[in-house]
């Protein structure tokens, strides 16, 4: 009841106070001066271990012995942080692979980076790199409309659509009418824009930086997540997400996502259809390797819509 009422965390050894009984308490008192009520007579006194912790132990004048140290059952605690290519929680992220090629805080990379995390892009319902730029600085996604075959951006005032789109640290290179750009953003943990020269690390590329779309991963835990979608003018889709483990001894993982939806635009007889399909494999023999195996399907019906008006 006192460890209810204060907070304190209260350990004690139950030999100790396995026959114990106060006379209780009443009144406004502070926790150590209702420790001392509760413990008087009793032969056991007590011992802050912090701020918000105490031990209860026997009284050294009551026995002749001093108290002994009290061991405390063990807590086993794991866990693991972010990771560069794993989720992030909330819209800011603390870890980037793309300007070092390394899994590094972004705080120790001497590099502009922005990060368009997962809950962001899932807040903003995002379905184009058009749609994941609009909102970072630096960063132009719509210069020519909603045409998703090839999509134009610029950064830092340089028009770097068919070099700088790099899809998990490599690049897919466009050809100024298609380009690789258009892969479904459902199908990314994250997108990260590498702002200013980067030629050290990947070589001839355009001063202005570089979007890397890192894509969605296997998973330790299982979970399974669909989707339905509807708008205007005449949208419709869904999509799927679901992975885990596939043996007990979880040496592999799983992980299928899929998108696809249909649309009208507002250019007449103009509408978007696509269909995304990505399966991913891990292997992971032992504690110090892992081999991921990522690929996706990708199949997009755009019409011309660049003339805006009907």
């Amino acid at each position: 009841y006192f460890q209810q009422m204060t907070g304190f965390k209260v350990t004690a050894d139950t030999k100790d106070i396995a026959a114990v009984r106060t006379a209780g308490l009443h009144g406004t008192m502070t926790a150590r001066e209702a420790l001392t009520v509760l413990l008087a007579g009793t032969r056991l006194t007590y011992r802050m271990v912090d701020a918000r912790a105490v031990a209860i132990e026997r009284n050294a004048g009551a026995s002749g012995q001093a108290a002994g140290p009290v061991t405390l059952p063990a807590i086993q605690v794991t866990g693991e942080g972010e990771r560069a290519t794993g989720p992030i929680d909330g819209y800011v992220a603390q870890q980037e692979m793309t300007g070092t090629k390394t899994d590094t805080p972004i705080m120790k990379t001497p590099q502009s980076i922005s990060v368009i995390t997962r809950d962001q892009m899932d807040a903003q319902n995002l379905n184009d790199t058009g749609d994941v730029l609009r909102y970072t600085a630096g960063a132009t996604g719509e210069p020519y409309g909603t045409d998703k075959r090839s999509i134009y951006f610029g950064l830092r005032g340089f028009n770097v659509s068919d070099e700088a789109f790099y899809r998990d640290g490599l690049q897919l290179r466009g050809s100024q009418f298609a380009g690789f750009t258009s892969l479904d953003p459902y199908g990314a943990e994250r997108y990260e824009l590498l702002k200013g020269p980067a030629s050290v690390l990947y070589g001839q590329i355009s001063p202005g930086g570089l979007l890397n779309y890192v894509t969605k991963r296997p998973t330790e835990q299982a979970f399974r997540e669909i989707e339905l979608e509807s708008g205007y003018p005449a949208r419709g889709g869904g999509a799927f997400d679901l992975g885990g483990p596939i043996s007990d001894s979880g040496d592999l993982l799983f992980r299928l996502t899929g998108h696809g939806f249909h649309a009208d635009t507002q250019v007449d007889y103009v509408d978007e259809n696509r269909g995304y399909f990505a399966p991913a494999l891990t292997w992971k023999p032992n504690d110090d390797t892992d081999v991921t195996l990522l690929a996706n399907f990708e199949c997009d019906r755009f019409g011309w819509s660049n003339q805006f008006l009907p």
